[in-house]
């Protein structure tokens, strides 16, 4: 019953906190990781030996990598294409590389919870994290050095894009909201920025390559990207129902509380006023549900 109540909280408050809230699973239990399955053919079938470099193999098969599917295997197996096609693009690799690329991948995912075994989230996150160890060394016997100097570059792109991604999404709500100027949303944005950055920079560093995120084709069975925060929250708790519900509350109430201190130095007092009445408002919305469920 307490589980799918917090379902419920999570759900309500998503809708109800909106751009103060952090992003939340549509569950506070996050699910359990069984053995992860192996890319198809892990030795690459014609359609994914591509490389449009110049002066290597490409393969005319490959008609649409990104072709959608409501089989969710096929799509994965779509979204894979395309994203060995821009790996093959950015790093120039042959077709043999990117054969090895495949098993590589393939190999590192068999290791995972060999007897499948449910995972609570500081298991999960460990061992995306050593999955995703374990690629990277082994691709260092696959590039050549400019090929991995590519490489780091394609991912230090990713973390960027993904930073400021992260940052707009958080300022448009509160342009919406607060009648802002250029400078106060450009401090603003700053200040995002500085924050979601230091969340990615706290994770393993090979985390990376083993979610969905990541620049590699690593098949469906990936951790979600936007899932990453809130393992790292319940791997801090003994995953007991009571502690999540409460963690998960506590963990609103400092978002909330944080959002004033982020912003204070940026805004007016008028503005800074009209902050604190929306939190106060969204705090109040977490209390009542929250009253709902116990």
């Amino acid at each position: 019953m307490k589980s799918s109540l917090l379902v419920i909280l999570v759900a309500i408050l998503a809708f109800a906190a909106a751009w103060f809230l952090k992003p939340v699973p549509a569950s506070i239990t996050p699910p359990l990781v069984h053995k992860s399955q192996p890319l198809p053919n892990p030795v690459p079938s014609p359609d994914l030996a591509i490389s449009p470099a110049p002066g290597s193999s490409i393969n005319p098969s490959l008609k649409n990598p990104g072709k959608t599917s409501v089989d969710p295997i096929q799509s994965a197996k779509s979204r894979d294409s395309a994203k060995l096609l821009r790996l093959a693009e950015a790093l120039k690799l042959t077709a043999a590389q990117q054969t090895s690329i495949q098993e590589i991948i393939a190999a590192a995912q068999a290791l995972e919870n060999p007897e499948n075994k449910p995972l609570d989230p500081a298991q999960q996150l460990e061992l995306a994290a050593t999955t995703g160890g374990n690629i990277e060394e082994s691709l260092d016997n696959v590039f050549t050095p400019e090929q991995a100097a590519a490489f780091q570059a394609l991912r230090d792109r990713v973390k960027e894009n993904s930073i400021e991604a992260s940052a707009q999404a958080q300022l448009s709500p509160i342009a919406k909201q607060i009648d802002l100027t250029p400078d106060q949303r450009a401090r603003v944005l700053q200040s995002l920025r500085a924050e979601v950055a230091a969340k990615i920079e706290a994770r393993p560093g090979p985390l990376d390559l083993a979610i969905s995120s990541s620049v590699l084709p690593i098949g469906p069975a990936a951790i979600s990207a936007d899932s990453i925060d809130n393992l790292l929250l319940m791997s801090e708790q003994k995953n007991l129902p009571d502690e999540q519900q409460a963690t998960f509350i506590e963990h609103q109430q400092r978002n909330l509380e944080k959002q004033l201190d982020l912003y204070q130095p940026i805004l007016t007092p008028a503005q800074h006023a009209q902050l604190k009445g929306i939190i106060d408002e969204r705090k109040q919305n977490i209390d009542r549900v929250n009253d709902l469920i116990r």
